[in-house]
């Protein structure tokens, strides 16, 4: 996660790289991430794909959703 104060820094970019790198070196071919929304567009510009959402309701956002993706690693 990359508290707000932190976001438009390239921070975002540089975890998921890393994750994408650890996840291939395993011998992975795709990371399963449970987004919270405010990431998603982060994901989708890396390619990852929506494959379904989760209801996660907060006080004062009862149709809140996190968006389930998948992203392939350089293994696939």
């Amino acid at each position: 996660m990359v508290l707000p104060d932190w976001m438009g820094l390239g921070i975002g970019w540089a975890l998921l790289s890393r994750a994408q790198t650890v996840a291939t070196g395993g011998g992975g071919t795709e990371l399963a991430i449970g987004a919270d929304p405010n990431a998603l567009d982060l994901y989708l510009a890396g390619g990852a794909r929506v494959v379904g959402c989760v209801p996660t309701p907060i006080e004062g956002e009862p149709g809140r959703v996190r968006p389930q993706l998948r992203l392939p690693t350089a293994a696939a």
